[in-house]
């Protein structure tokens, strides 16, 4: 249960930090609270605490007035259970330009998809300023919090460095193909083409 507390994403812009904490279901007697600290002159420091959401076991920090111009570091507790450390890069706006890393379509075909050490090892090596992940991050259709948690567990050692952005797509929401399938409707409602 040490590392009930599974991973975490974040983003900043325009002074404000985002962050998510992603915990694996919790006992009901296990802490229901997470608290977020900052390595501060050396020394963390407690900047806010949140309740988990249920369901979804999730918890989120927004905070303002953040200073972007330097690199912090951050932990994430749940009591004396699970804890879960990271880095909130700074904004890169020395830079000319940006690297990027684009994944998406994140399926179970490849011998690599249990865990996704290769990628995530060519990822730290390419050592992108931001991770956009642009759809199907999981393909379990009747366990989505199933397939987000494994999503995260494999990108986590990843993500917990650098600000990352994840949009849903069809897998994500547990349909197939809602975007095509010629119209059709696949939830038992009519009134669209038949296909």
């Amino acid at each position: 249960r040490k590392n009930v507390l599974a991973f975490a994403l974040y983003t900043h812009d325009h002074k404000v930090l985002k962050l998510s904490a992603q915990c694996f279901p919790l006992l009901p007697d296990e802490p229901k609270v997470i608290s977020l600290e900052l390595k501060i002159n050396k020394k963390w420091v407690e900047v806010q605490r949140q309740p988990i959401v249920y369901p979804g076991w999730s918890a989120h920090f927004r905070i303002e007035s953040w200073d972007a111009s330097k690199d912090v570091a951050y932990r994430l507790s749940l009591g004396e259970l699970s804890s879960f450390e990271g880095l909130v890069r700074r904004d890169p706006t020395d830079k000319h330009s940006i690297l990027v890393a684009s994944l998406n379509c994140n399926s179970p075909v490849d011998k690599e998809f249990d865990t996704r050490l290769l990628t995530v090892q060519n990822l730290k090596h390419h050592n992108p300023d931001l991770l956009f992940f642009a759809g199907d991050q999981n393909y379990t259709h009747d366990e989505a919090t199933y397939g987000w948690l494994q999503f995260g567990v494999q990108f986590a050692d990843v993500m917990k460095d650098r600000p990352t952005i994840c949009i849903l797509d069809d897998h994500d929401v547990g349909h197939p193909n809602i975007w095509g399938e010629s119209g059709k409707v696949s939830i038992g409602t009519k009134g669209a083409a038949d296909g």
